[in-house]
């Protein structure tokens, strides 16, 4: 099973045509940043903005087709605004993880 929807992906190429891989480019540098914020913002206890991160990754990879990595986002977003933080480091690196993999499958399949 892959980690991007390809239907969604290529809807995509076909709306965007030539930005196509300027965006893909953009999600990838935005995301990794993203990321990094997000273990910063755990560490000095920014509430906010740890919903801001996993608000942008769940809209932005559900644009491009990453469902689950949205769905473990959008999953994130709700524990963090009711103050659910037990078990952050887990699901933290499942998140790191699943995106390693949308990055490489958009980097191998889209991105060469």
């Amino acid at each position: 099973m892959t980690p991007i929807d390809d239907q969604a992906l290529v809807a995509l190429q076909g709306l965007l045509k030539t930005r196509f891989n300027m965006v893909l480019e953009k999600y990838i540098e935005e995301s990794d940043s993203l990321l990094g914020q997000l273990q910063s913002a755990k560490q000095s206890q920014d509430d906010e903005l740890m919903i801001r991160i996993v608000h942008s990754l769940k809209s932005s990879s559900r644009n491009l087709g990453a469902n689950d990595l949205s769905d473990l986002s959008g999953d994130l977003e709700e524990a963090f605004k009711n103050g659910e933080y037990e078990g952050f480091d887990e699901s933290a690196q499942k998140l790191q993880n699943l995106y390693e993999q949308v990055k490489s499958y958009l980097q191998s399949n889209y991105l060469h």
